[in-house]
């Protein structure tokens, strides 16, 4: 087979457009269908870091239940990171397509009711779901990507409620897909405390490196094609991987595109692999990196340059090492995982360190803050010398009390107001007339202005004036009228 056909039929997809084919995960896989296959099923969230696979393992949850499973009807996954909703009528809207679709072949009739336009579409979603309600049959909604939905200010908890209404129905299980916690994730106390959350089993399913049993489905494609991977060469693999999916993924797919059909592939050919992944595909490692906390950085520094004992992290935090492979216990010792993680962490830890000797503990950060920010500050183009010096003096007087800066930061906000109306308002004081007439259509009672179209002296008004004019009001302007400030 040529270089080319080989690349073209390569089963190792890392990262991409479209999420790749689940490869094992069985036991992940029955865990979550435990929860759904229930005589009584639970909702459940899948919880997990970054590039660990979540958004695989839900897209086959969708797809086996989208296939005549008993008691549903069908299923859907809902990917909030692609066109992610800014308010709750988007999130209904897209909420309705995805139901749709989802009974479009086991209930056409229903499907064409959540398209009805004339209907508004929170009464659509109640008529489908007291439909369903005279049936045994639920719809599995598959909804990956929460982080992003749930940090928008623009979704209330009044979606979340009317997604509540509907799971007590019950007609519609759920499936979510995040990297925290779900009511950690909500951006207003208003949606945390919507009782939604509550519905979900208390347990999440983790998503983490992979499980001994994982590694055959990974290594089936090679034994397929007659090219087996002798014993050294799967250690080999474990070595520099710890099980962490996309860089065995990424390993496997450089081995895929190397090997040639018959040929045996040793530990020492997976080294040299290894080696050349470490130089191609530095952004990967750079990412699992990035997804560490500042404390995680530390500890994995920590063992790059000597011993590092259990006792000296945390349990909960070497749990998280562990359950992302980059580190194991040793009896009392931690040692690390994965071959890969402790070559690019050797190269970060000079900077860690620094940061360590710097701002490793309250007293030193107390310390060394100010110098931090006077340091960045004089990086900063001085676009206005005024604000320049403002932001100088409240940087300059947080210590050694740092309520004195506070005073400065009042200054900040007043220029920082002054300069807006000066860039946005031809005069810096009259408001233009098509944001007033945005606002009466809006429904605005009480305009943000002075009484005459111009900018109010009160800095409390004039707040109130910037937010209407940005938009980031309860009301939103139409997006032709906003100002581009």
């Amino acid at each position: 087979m040529s270089d080319n056909a080989r690349m073209k039929n390569n089963p190792y997809q890392v990262l991409g457009p479209t999420v790749p084919a689940l490869l094992g995960r069985r036991d992940l896989t029955a865990r979550v269908r435990a929860h759904l296959d229930k005589e009584r099923p639970e909702h459940v969230s899948v919880m997990g870091p970054a590039l660990y696979g979540k958004s695989v393992l839900l897209q086959e949850i969708a797809r086996i239940y989208a296939e005549d499973q008993p008691g549903y009807l069908g299923a859907a996954y809902f990917d909030l990171r692609r066109r992610t909703p800014l308010t709750d009528d988007e999130l209904r809207e897209r909420f309705a397509e995805k139901l749709a679709a989802a009974v479009e072949k086991s209930w056409p009739e229903g499907s064409e009711l959540l398209r009805f336009d004339d209907v508004e579409i929170t009464e659509r979603l109640g008529l489908v779901a007291r439909e369903l309600a005279q049936t045994d049959d639920a719809v599995l909604m598959v909804m990956d990507g929460f982080d992003d939905v749930l940090a928008n200010p623009g979704i209330t908890s009044e979606i979340w409620d009317g997604l509540l209404r509907i799971a007590s129905e019950p007609v519609l299980r759920y499936v979510t897909g995040s990297r925290l916690p779900l009511r950690e994730l909500c951006r207003t106390e208003e949606s945390r405390t919507s009782d939604f959350w509550e519905i979900f089993h208390d347990a999440p399913v983790i998503v983490g490196c992979l499980d001994d049993s994982d590694w055959e489905a990974f290594l089936e494609p090679f034994s397929r094609e007659g090219v087996p991977l002798d014993k050294a060469a799967r250690q080999r693999l474990q070595y520099w991987t710890g099980s962490i999916p996309i860089l065995l993924t990424a390993l496997l797919q450089s081995t895929w595109e190397w090997a040639e059909p018959g040929a045996k592939v040793s530990g020492e050919d997976v080294d040299r692999l290894a080696e050349r992944l470490m130089q191609r595909r530095r952004q990967l490692l750079a990412a699992l990196w990035e997804e560490c906390t500042a404390e995680m950085k530390t500890d994995l520094a920590d063992l790059t340059r000597g011993e590092l004992r259990v006792r000296a992290v945390p349990e909960s935090r070497l749990r998280r090492l562990e359950r992302r492979g980059f580190v194991r216990r040793e009896g009392k010792r931690i040692v690390s995982a994965c071959g890969l993680v402790e070559r690019f962490v050797e190269r970060e830890s000079a900077g860690v360190s620094s940061l360590q000797r710097v701002f490793g503990d309250a007293e030193l950060f107390q310390q060394n803050v100010r110098m931090l920010l006077e340091v960045r500050l004089a990086q900063v183009p001085v676009a206005d010398p005024t604000l320049h010096g403002y932001v100088e003096q409240a940087i300059r007087h947080l210590q050694p009390e740092p309520r004195h800066s506070t005073v400065w930061v009042r200054s900040i906000a007043d220029r920082a107001l002054d300069l807006i109306w000066e860039q946005e308002l031809r005069d810096g004081v009259t408001l233009p007339e098509s944001w007033i007439i945005a606002w009466q259509r809006a429904g605005i009672q009480h305009l943000p202005d002075d009484g005459h179209g111009r900018v109010p002296s009160e800095r409390g008004r004039q707040l109130r004036l910037l937010r209407y004019a940005t938009g980031l009001s309860l009301i939103h302007i139409s997006e032709p009228t906003r100002p581009t400030t």
